[in-house]
């Protein structure tokens, strides 16, 4: 009922068609019209008349509608600011004054990824309010609004449309899977550089390197030095967990939200048992490009990763580029850093990417998947190949980590 548009409708905008049955009627008319004069028949001349007048008079009765003065219009909206795929609630539309609306149809716009359903309307003196439900399906940021307007006239020949107030969004956050993140996150006392929760029995500094928790830096070491500088655990400690979304994915809508739930669900997973998580890709860090970004918390991962399903628009390979840009060439195999990546059969992984703290997974056609795989094996990854999604905690399993 309520169906995406990605015409950019501006707020008070209107619009005036003919319907299918007017068209039917100015052409028969137009027929009827010639006809008769070429065969000097009357009775055709008058039917094509009578036809065109018909139309004429229509047309003043849903012009008078459409001089209407929209833009004094008031429209509020008010829905949640997020939900997670498959949640439902309530957005509350109110429209002040209605008196010129009454006698059309009004619905809100939505995008096809948010299912709109039990639409409800009722009058307070000269206010209306609409109400509905939204369920979203696919995660990403989705269009609210604006308000659609429509009337016609009592034959059904024209049909006038007023676009009302500004468009709102509302953010889908993916489903999220608890996983069993295992001591395989450990990291060796030797490589401890990103380490996080140290004794304060047993910390050492040294200097800052991007992506490091900013409430790690020790502030009276770094303005003596002039440089920032972080603690360090000397001991066993956790490292950070990089989880990277293959961006070519966002494109198959078989595999797409399998993906974002995927990685949200290891970030998240991840974050819970307090390490420390990057998401390759979005731009919650300030930046406009893709970045390797640390996270805080599970709100800034949802964040992000809806982010990042709604940037899909963007062309794939300079995505995928950059995305790729972000793993470290030659990685010491004692690395503290562990990355995760769920990908597609077009993902070129960076050569030289050596370290053991790599894990994959590869989802699609095996057919086509199967280069990817030796390509990411070849490098030192460990690779789970998957002909098609599974359930998350199965995948997780597969991939050992």
């Amino acid at each position: 009922m309520r169906k995406s548009s990605d015409k950019a409708e501006r707020r008070g905008g209107r619009g005036l068609r003919i319907t299918v049955r007017g068209l039917a009627v100015l052409i028969s008319s137009m027929l009827a019209l010639g006809g008769g004069l070429r065969l000097g028949a009357a009775e055709l001349v008058m039917l094509g008349i009578i036809g065109l007048t018909l139309l004429f008079a229509s047309l003043l009765m849903v012009a008078a509608a459409a001089s209407v003065r929209s833009n004094q219009i008031t429209v509020n909206r008010v829905a949640p600011p997020g939900l997670f795929c498959g949640q439902t609630g309530a957005v509350f539309v109110t429209v002040n004054p209605c008196k010129d609306l009454m006698s059309g149809t009004l619905t809100d716009l939505t995008h096809d990824g948010l299912a709109a359903s039990g639409t409800k309307t009722k009058t307070n003196g000269n206010t209306l309010q609409l109400t509905y439900t939204v369920t979203p399906t696919q995660t990403g940021h989705w269009r609210l609004g604006p308000l659609k307007w429509q009337q016609g006239d009592i034959f059904g020949l024209w049909l006038v449309t007023w676009w009302l107030g500004e468009s709102g969004q509302l953010v889908a956050w993916p489903r999220i899977t608890a996983l069993p993140v295992t001591d395989t996150f450990r990291v060796a006392p030797s490589s401890a550089g990103n380490a996080i929760n140290a004794s304060p029995d047993d910390v050492t500094l040294r200097q800052y390197v991007p992506g490091d928790d900013l409430r790690r830096i020790h502030w009276a070491t770094t303005a003596r030095k002039g440089t920032p500088m972080v603690r360090q655990n000397g001991g066993n400690s956790k490292n950070s967990v990089r989880v990277l979304i293959d961006p070519g994915l966002m494109q198959n809508g078989k595999l797409r939200e399998w993906a974002l739930e995927h990685g949200a669900s290891v970030a998240c997973s991840a974050l819970d048992a307090e390490h420390q998580v990057q998401i390759v890709g979005g731009d919650q860090c300030g930046q406009t490009d893709f970045i390797d970004c640390q996270v805080t918390g599970r709100q800034q991962i949802l964040s992000q990763i809806a982010q990042f399903a709604s940037l899909n628009s963007a062309p794939i390979n300079a995505i995928g580029a950059k995305v790729n840009a972000a793993l470290p060439a030659n990685e010491p195999r004692n690395s503290s850093v562990v990355t995760y990546a769920i990908v597609g059969a077009n993902f070129a992984p960076k050569p030289g990417t050596a370290s053991k703290r790599n894990y994959a997974v590869v989802v699609g056609n095996t057919a086509s998947t199967g280069q990817t795989s030796a390509q990411l094996r070849s490098t030192g990854w460990r690779v789970v190949s998957l002909p098609k999604p599974i359930p998350h905690q199965a995948a997780w399993s597969e991939v050992g980590a």
